[in-house]
């Protein structure tokens, strides 16, 4: 079971992760927004309070993890113990079928980590 954030983006390859608040606080990010190819995707589900509470309201009630491609860069929503939500973001170029399973890794994953333990 992998519980450290830096585990999780090294094994995953991720290049960005970022917690928040379902009502619009950013707990913290991880890895380098900048290595982002489409940076506005992140801006378009957690750019401010609003932006966080919308992607909150969007995957309230949805089957978990959402994901969104914009070229080979995904996003992986999700939300974790019922309060957070999270952004996963990673290249994959893959067909759809392996990154269905790859998304099902890494959500499993990101339910795994220790929160509470990363925020200190």
């Amino acid at each position: 079971m992998m519980k450290n954030i830096d585990d999780l983006i090294l094994a995953h390859e991720l290049l960005y992760v970022i917690f928040a608040q379902k009502d619009g606080v950013i707990i913290n990010s991880f890895g380098n927004r900048s290595a982002l190819k489409y940076v506005g995707v992140v801006d378009q589900y957690f750019g401010n309070e609003e932006k966080i509470i919308s992607t909150s309201e969007f995957l309230q009630g949805k089957k978990l993890p959402q994901s969104v491609m914009q070229g080979d860069q995904c996003c992986l929503l999700t939300v974790l113990n019922n309060s957070i939500i999270s952004g996963v973001f990673f290249l994959d170029d893959s067909n759809v079928l392996l990154r269905k399973k790859r998304l099902k890794v890494i959500h499993d994953d990101i339910l795994n980590l220790d929160i509470a333990s990363e925020n200190q």
